[in-house]
């Protein structure tokens, strides 16, 4: 059973919004820059890398894999786990409140294909 079914949302009001949307089973379309991924989705059992800012300027980094991702009409909900010690936390993002957020989610693959396209921009001098 999938959290969603317990929280229920106006999907139509955050889709028209262009806020959140779930793609399929696994896939989540999250439209803030918190999330670093190619076209803003994200799936449940990649990996992520998780960087938390505190409030005094620590910075803190660790590998995750999403669990779940459900919405509840004022938050969206991120269900992670540790690559390392796998222990199971949630972390929420209030897409209203977009100045402040204090964590940054990078999808793996995507940051590596960034990367791999500067370096192939910069050995060619285009």
């Amino acid at each position: 059973m999938k959290l969603q079914d317990k929280y229920p949302y106006d999907s139509a009001i955050w889709g028209l919004e262009n806020r959140y949307i779930t793609i399929g089973n696994d896939s989540f379309f999250i439209n803030n820059s918190a999330v670093v991924a190619k076209d803003h989705t994200i799936t449940t059992g990649h990996t992520y890398i998780l960087v938390n800012h505190s409030e005094n300027g620590q910075e803190t980094t660790q590998m995750v894999k999403l669990v779940d991702v459900y919405c509840d009409n004022v938050y969206i909900n991120l269900v992670l786990c540790n690559v390392g010690n796998h222990d199971s936390f949630s972390i929420q993002l209030n897409v209203r409140n977009v100045n402040h957020c204090p964590w940054l989610l990078i999808d793996v693959k995507y940051f590596q294909a960034e990367i791999d396209r500067l370096r192939i921009k910069m050995y060619c001098g285009c």
